[in-house]
């Protein structure tokens, strides 16, 4: 595991709320960013407390917080802030990029946030389209999912989840790998995977092919895990212009590597039984509502 030292100077974005969109676009981002690739802002989250968890996550690892928004089918909560312009003491500034906010807390605190979609193909596998803005519509071929992505402007990621990655749809895996090599797929680390569970294979069968494998949090939808963006993900220098941040991120992390660096690190196998089985009870008492 790799983070940021502790001891690198705090990051400092620049304020954009008192300038132009097109002066907005020019400032230059100094980082590290501290980038969540996988970021789930479910109903039942307390938006303020998650946005206070992610700035101090990130922080804590010493980076800017960037959250990559993965949001399902129904769920439209960037464009929720892009519209409503308030939650509790956090405000959201445009910079001129359709696919980024700034985040700002009234204390001056800021949170870089990303749109991006995550979709079920035919196959029931996942696919995210990072930072874009652009619908993707679900039940879709994998190979064609990713195309799409690619063809709306977006980074497709394959995300790793408990138990998906097995029989038919393990093969399914190991195939993309095998026959996308050439074209850069990208896999995706889950937090929520323990520490000390075996490593899914597809990773090593990814890494021979020198393939990116981007970390990020993959929170469940439970209100426990309202404060878990930015505990996980990776870790990328500046500066990178406001104006084509999301743009430069997707072109930055699909570069990466099997082994990027990173900061946090997987949930240890406590934590992930408890909410496994904190996400089961849910659903028999509670109908799935996540109030665990």
């Amino acid at each position: 595991m790799t983070t940021v030292a502790a001891s690198t100077p705090e990051p400092v974005v620049p304020d954009v709320s008192a300038t132009s969109e097109a002066a907005s676009a020019d400032a230059a981002l100094p980082g590290p960013f501290c980038v969540d690739t996988h970021v789930h802002v479910y109903p039942v989250f307390d938006q303020s407390k998650f946005l206070n968890a992610a700035s101090r996550n990130a922080q804590r690892h010493g980076g800017a917080p960037v959250l990559m928004l993965t949001e399902s089918r129904g769920h439209r909560v960037f464009r929720t802030w892009r519209e409503a312009q308030r939650v509790g003491p956090w405000s959201f500034v445009g910079t001129g990029e359709g696919e980024t906010l700034i985040a700002r807390r009234d204390d001056g605190t800021e949170v870089i946030v990303l749109a991006g979609r995550q979709v079920i193909t035919s196959e029931r596998l996942e696919v995210l389209a990072l930072a874009t803005d652009a619908t993707v519509k679900d039940g879709f071929p994998i190979d064609e999912t990713i195309a799409h992505v690619w063809g709306v402007g977006g980074l497709p990621v394959v995300p790793y989840g408990f138990g998906k990655w097995t029989g038919d749809r393990g093969r399914v895996v190991s195939r993309l790998i095998e026959t996308h090599a050439e074209h850069g797929l990208v896999l995706g680390d889950n937090g929520g995977r323990p520490t000390l569970g075996p490593r899914p294979p597809h990773f090593d069968q990814a890494a021979a092919h020198r393939l990116t494998i981007l970390p990020g949090t993959d929170p469940l939808p439970l209100r426990s895990c309202q404060r878990e963006a930015c505990r996980f993900g990776v870790v990328l220098d500046g500066p990178i212009s406001l104006g084509g941040f999301a743009a430069e991120v997707r072109r930055r992390l699909a570069k990466l590597g099997p082994v990027p660096r990173r900061f946090g690190d997987h949930v240890s196998l406590p934590r992930a039984v408890y909410q496994q089985a904190a996400l089961r009870l849910d659903r028999k008492l509670f109908g799935g509502r996540g109030l665990l």
